[in-house]
């Protein structure tokens, strides 16, 4: 497996896409490259994490709150199932993402400079979505935020490196899964999924990160089997494109994805940030919680039938999948490319 392309040359603003479609087997979705993630580094750089404003969740998931509809429904009728792929042309609908554009050819200083003074105005719309998070007050501001922090943690997508901190080709479910793989695209990709998520499980334990998410980060808290939503989604994912890729069934690779999100109670306040699991199972795409439901500690027995599949939906206030990422390797290339989608549009001030 080869590491991740790293594209730096150009703003992903002002560079076209380049890659043809993806046409995967279902119709759920169409997939190409994201012309928006090749430049996005600097600007990573640059802008202030949204999501670093947010306290992490903490499991297990409190189930103390009353539901008021009234906010679940407002986000519900707004959600976008498939997703709305995050290109060039899509980011420069937004009056926010056009004056970055403008600035694009200036020298890295003095962009520096104005992309600061294009932000500083927007800032009290992160503060304000947290304290009211109704889709009035996503604007595009606080979704550009969103997605910079979705774009910075495509450096999480470390395949090889996972799958060697896993031991994964001598793991006991890894070898199990060999042994008796399922007739059916199905059942193996149920199979699949289920012996990431477990060793994923059996492997860490949960405890709230409060520092920032890098690559050295990630993989000193995989190794030393800690961590809190993001390593345990990100180290599932992680195994999961491994096992696609050693069996060969690379096709399945896009039947998960990788949620940045937020979790809101019932009077619209964010709870947290949350990283969770979707996977598209009977035409749907199906939340997959891993962190809040691990039960499973490193001495507990488990082959793949121990359950470990924990659909789940929101039963008091929301869970917001802000922006999912789909990786797909391109044996070809020998690259790992990542696709990023929106899935509730939003909203522009009418003072811009």
């Amino acid at each position: 497996m080869a590491k991740r392309k790293k594209n730096r040359q150009a703003n992903p603003l002002y560079q076209q896409n380049r890659e043809k479609n993806l046409q995967p087997k279902r119709k759920f979705f169409t997939i190409g490259r994201v012309a928006a993630a090749a430049g996005l580094v600097g600007l990573c750089a640059i802008a202030h994490s949204f999501f670093s404003q947010a306290k992490r969740e903490i499991p297990p998931h409190s189930e103390s709150f009353n539901e008021q509809p009234t906010i679940k429904e407002a986000w519900d009728a707004r959600y976008h199932e498939g997703g709305k792929f995050i290109n060039r042309d899509y980011l420069l609908q937004f009056p926010l993402l056009q004056e970055i554009e403008k600035i694009s050819s200036l020298p890295e200083e003095e962009k520096s400079i104005a992309l600061e003074a294009i932000l500083q105005p927007r800032e009290k719309e992160y503060p304000r979505f947290l304290e009211d998070a109704i889709p009035e007050n996503y604007t595009d501001a606080v979704f550009y935020k969103a997605f910079m922090s979705a774009y910075s943690n495509d450096e999480l997508f470390l395949p090889r490196e996972v799958s060697g901190i896993f031991g994964l080709e001598q793991h006991p479910l890894f070898r199990e899964l060999k042994a008796t793989l399922p007739s059916g695209e199905e059942r193996l990709f149920l199979k699949i999924l289920s012996c990431a998520v477990l060793m994923a499980q059996q492997k860490m334990e949960y405890e709230l990160v409060e520092k920032g998410e890098t690559k050295k980060d990630f993989l000193q808290r995989i190794t030393q089997g800690r961590g809190d939503c993001s390593e345990y989604t990100y180290a599932a994912a992680n195994l999961y494109y491994t096992i696609c890729m050693f069996l060969g069934k690379y096709e399945l690779e896009e039947k998960i994805r990788v949620v940045l999100g937020m979790r809101v109670d019932e009077g619209g306040k964010i709870v947290g940030r949350h990283s969770w699991l979707q996977f598209f199972e009977k035409e749907k795409w199906r939340n997959l919680e891993i962190s809040s439901y691990d039960k499973i500690t490193p001495e507990t027995p488990v082959t793949l039938q121990t359950p470990c599949l924990t659909r789940f939906e929101a039963k008091t206030g929301a869970y917001l999948p802000l922006i999912t990422t789909i990786v797909k390797f391109d044996p070809e290339k020998r690259i790992n490319l990542s696709y990023h989608f929106s899935h509730y549009q939003p909203h522009v001030l009418q003072t811009q």
